[in-house]
């Protein structure tokens, strides 16, 4: 499905504030009020989830 969905937020509202809790990040929040697609914001996600994949080899014991 190529259509992209496109939400407004009303960040005074207190229900919406609870996605930006469970993201734990201000980043979440300013990529959604700048327009980002979940593509977009996905991607930003790439360069911190390549480090953790890296510390985390250490203390696997399967693959």
């Amino acid at each position: 499905m190529d259509t992209e969905y496109r939400f407004h937020f009303d960040f005074s509202q207190k229900d919406t504030i609870f996605i930006f809790i469970l993201a734990g990040v201000y980043e979440f929040r300013k990529q959604i009020e700048e327009g980002k697609t979940a593509d977009e914001i996905q991607k930003s996600w790439d360069p911190g989830l390549s480090a953790y994949k890296k510390m985390r080899l250490k203390y696997v014991l399967y693959d």
